[in-house]
């Protein structure tokens, strides 16, 4: 059970992390940092 959780939240963690690359990707044409 606890392994299945901490599968969970390591696929969350991964595809959150993609959705913000993709995300600054778009905004800042690939160059600059997270959030800026």
């Amino acid at each position: 059970m606890k392994k299945l959780f901490t599968i969970t939240i390591f696929i969350l963690l991964s595809s959150s992390f993609a959705m913000a690359a993709t995300i600054n990707l778009v905004f800042n044409g690939g160059g600059g940092e997270f959030g800026r």
